[in-house]
């Protein structure tokens, strides 16, 4: 089986930096909200034009991905190899 993943690990870099909009909202959690909910927005749009396909669906969960990081959260995924998309719909499970 050949991975989708051509890395079989990610770690979100050391070097990176907060938003500066997420430091002027002094690290609460409203840039966060915010961002989140813009995105929601920016898929309905998409969705209710019935454009909303896989590639918008993985477009969007990055730009979550991201989001995710500017506010200083930090990813460390392991096993990424193991992952079969072929054989349909794929649940991820975190702590």
């Amino acid at each position: 089986m050949k991975s989708f993943f051509p890395n079989s690990t990610y770690d979100t870099p050391s070097d990176t930096k907060r938003s500066i909009l997420d430091r002027l909202f002094l690290g609460t959690r409203w840039y966060f909200i915010l961002g989140h909910f813009f995105e929601i927005l920016h898929c309905r749009r998409i969705a209710l034009k019935n454009l909303y396909n896989r590639e918008e669906w993985a477009l969007s969960s990055y730009r979550l991905f991201k989001l995710v990081e500017s506010c200083g959260g930090r990813f460390h995924l392991r096993g990424l190899e193991n992952i079969n998309l072929s054989n349909g719909p794929v649940v991820f499970i975190s702590n």
